[in-house]
């Protein structure tokens, strides 16, 4: 983990889909803001 920013995005919904086939495999963490809540989910890309 390199702890770099790869994408920040701001929806229009509360639900979103991120288009991970660019990313190289590895792990990474996901983190979603709403309001005062945050969420930081880990995933494995193979």
């Amino acid at each position: 983990m390199k702890g770099q920013l790869l994408e920040t995005l701001n929806p229009a919904s509360a639900k979103i889909t991120v288009d991970v086939s660019g990313y190289a495999p590895g792990n990474y963490i996901v983190q979603a803001t709403s309001g005062k809540k945050i969420i930081t989910q880990k995933f494995v890309k193979e």
